[in-house]
């Protein structure tokens, strides 16, 4: 990213999601003078703590099945739902 933007005088808006805003925002640490604005979309605090390493973990840790741990996520995210019978 660094050869490729060498060539601009001007800072640049960068924009990154997932895997691409871990590295849009290690270049922006890296070199501030070059980056203008940054924007990130579902970015950890820590790159590599991704929903799906934190659902194999609970399933490792907890006894429960794939479907527990879903419903889990989606009342955490969403609050409690109807139950479909």
């Amino acid at each position: 990213m660094h050869k490729f933007l060498a060539p601009s005088s001007h800072p640049v808006h960068l924009a990154g999601r997932g895997a691409g805003g871990a590295i849009a925002l290690t270049f922006a640490r890296r070199y501030p003078q070059k980056v203008r604005s940054l924007v990130l979309l579902a970015v950890a605090a820590q790159p590599a703590n991704t929903w799906h390493i934190h659902y194999y973990l609970q399933r490792k840790l907890f006894t429960m099945s794939r479907e527990q741990v879903l419903a889990s996520y989606v009342r955490h995210l969403f609050g409690e739902q109807p139950h479909n019978k």
